[in-house]
């Protein structure tokens, strides 16, 4: 029996909804950071280009590394057990963080933050490519998709409401608690469907050297380009987006309470709405033509260059939150459909170790040098610009939506071939 075939629609919903909480759990852990990072900025006397550093170097290339080894755990052996103690590791070490007593313990709580979210995505997307038949996948991608929404909603709003009232390290105590009803949803609820399989055939999926299958992963040229393309928007979600509370503070002088009573809505919103439409017209123009799989994203990230230029350029909070709105709408829109692709060309055996890599390279290369090089250029910038050369620092940025676009449309010329689900 395929394995979808197993689960009615009911328990796909149920099995689904609970891999939404986990990953949104993640995304709120990861995102508080970017609400907070003000009062550590004041408390510890960073400069801008080490407030890039803290926010992108010690997450992002602790989760790279650790993301393939766990992907390949969760490849071969329960994805259900990966996820759970990778909730356990990363709440505690949001709990490390709030207690930081200086910025180089900070660094190392969110080393292991990066270390135990590093298996989410990889388990997560696999289990959902197991739970759902192919012409559904773009709708469970655009739920996991869409808890970036809630999770970022939760870390701006929440976050910024506790920071603002007790303080940066209660902020980070408060995304640690979430995770206990979730911990004990996620054991209750999850299962391991390939585990019948392989006690019935005496079997592991994908059990060959983990050098062969990256090397049949590389030998895809739609998989490396959607990869490739993948990591250049990630230069803007971990660059304008991830520091735009910070350009609200600074530059639109909005407070650290307000920001979170705006942006964290608007984020949400974008977000949540951008993923599920994004989600079902993947599913109907797959189902067509599965180039549309790259196209549609593609198209998507081209678009949303000029609104991303018009919301840096407003000089009002009301038109920078609208056009932020729709800015992430957009963007969220064509990643659960890129999701499925990925999954549709990537093989049955590898798709832990797939999505693995896919968020190593966004993680290790985008969101270690997207807030460096944002954090660089605001500083040389703000030499002669004054507070505007943080603004100028964040455009910068914008334009690398077009090659990622044009780069996610080319991989569409290779895509029918190399499907293998």
């Amino acid at each position: 029996m395929i394995l979808h075939e197993r689960f009615s629609d009911r328990q796909r919903l149920w099995l689904v909804a609970t891999l939404f909480l986990v990953s949104m759990l993640s995304y709120a852990d990861r995102n508080v950071l970017s609400v907070v990072i003000e009062g550590i900025k004041r408390d510890f006397a960073l400069s801008d280009t080490m407030v890039g550093l803290l926010i992108g170097a010690p997450f992002s290339i602790l989760f790279a590394l650790s993301g393939i080894f766990v992907a390949r755990l969760a490849d071969l052996h329960s994805r259900k057990v990966v996820l759970i103690v990778c909730l356990l590791v990363w709440s505690v070490a949001t709990i490390l963080c709030g207690i930081s007593g200086g910025v180089w313990m900070l660094v190392i709580a969110r080393m292991l933050v990066g270390v135990g979210e590093a298996g989410t995505a990889p388990a997560s997307h696999s289990l959902a490519a197991d739970y759902c038949p192919p012409e559904q996948r773009s709708r469970a991608y655009a739920a996991l998709t869409a808890s970036a929404a809630v999770g970022g909603f939760v870390a701006l709003t929440a976050g910024g409401l506790v920071a603002g009232r007790y303080g940066w390290r209660a902020a980070f105590l408060g995304m640690a608690l979430l995770s206990l009803p979730v911990l004990v949803l996620a054991c209750l609820v999850l299962v391991e469907p390939r585990a019948a399989t392989i006690v019935r055939r005496g079997e592991h999926p994908a059990k060959t050297d983990l050098l062969r299958q990256v090397r049949a992963l590389a030998a895809k040229r739609s998989y490396v380009l959607i990869v490739f393309g993948v990591t250049l928007y990630g230069f803007v979600a971990y660059g304008p987006l991830l520091l735009a509370p910070a350009y609200m503070i600074r530059v639109l002088r909005v407070d650290v309470a307000q920001v979170g009573l705006t942006f964290g809505p608007a984020l949400g919103a974008g977000t949540l709405i951008g993923s599920l439409l994004g989600g079902l017209l993947g599913d109907r123009l797959s189902r067509r033509d599965a180039r549309w799989l790259v196209r549609l994203p593609g198209l998507g990230l081209l678009a949303s260059t000029p609104i991303g230029l018009l919301a840096f350029r407003a000089n009002d909070s009301a038109t920078f939150i609208v056009a932020c709105t729709l800015l992430v709408g957009v963007l969220s829109a064509c990643l659960p459909i890129l999701f499925a692709a990925l999954q549709a060309v990537c093989g049955p055996g590898r798709r832990a170790l797939a999505t693995a890599l896919l968020f190593g390279s966004l993680n290790m290369i985008a969101m270690t040098f997207g807030p460096l090089l944002t954090g660089s250029l605001s500083d040389i910038f703000s030499q002669t610009q004054g507070v505007q050369g943080f603004r100028s620092a964040l455009l910068a940025s914008i334009w690398l939506l077009i090659p990622a676009g044009l780069i996610v449309i080319a991989a569409g010329r290779w895509l029918i071939d190399e499907v293998e689900s």
